[in-house]
């Protein structure tokens, strides 16, 4: 794909980074509905990792994957209990729209993470993704 448009090869390192920001933008959003910690330490975790791969093993790695996971399950968990109502009362309605929104970032954000899970969890060897990341790493830090 990346031949298609001119470019030598895939910048994995910088596209990878650009998606972890995204997902940390949706996990954003959705807290304003509900406390969702659980995304946030994932993304953390992801940015810590990128930013240093030089401290991260390969356990750590699939560590990462199994946290992704866990928010999808948690995610379907909350879809499963979601109130669906259109009365809102219980705020009197005044924040409606905003628990509307955040709702709705919650299903954005977890077909985003489903497709970002199958990204993570399709690359046969974990180790490979980190290396190619790390090999990027140094090769961007070297230019500079």
């Amino acid at each position: 794909m990346a031949r298609s448009i001119g470019m030598n090869g895939m910048p994995w390192y910088s596209c990878t980074l650009l998606v972890t920001y995204i997902y940390m933008f949706f996990s954003i959003c959705v807290l304003f509905y509900r406390p969702d910690f659980i995304n946030l330490t994932v993304v953390t975790a992801a940015l810590f990792m990128l930013y240093n791969p030089d401290r991260i093993k390969k356990w750590t790695f699939r560590m990462l994957v199994l946290g992704i996971f866990m928010t999808i399950i948690y995610d379907l968990v909350f879809f499963f209990f979601m109130d669906y109502s259109v009365a809102d009362t219980g705020d009197g309605g005044l924040e409606k729209s905003v628990k509307s929104f955040s709702r709705m970032m919650s299903i954005i954000s977890f077909f985003f993470r489903v497709s970002y899970f199958k990204f993570e969890f399709e690359d046969h060897c974990g180790a490979c993704l980190l290396e190619r990341l790390d090999r990027l790493h140094d090769h961007q830090a070297a230019e500079r």
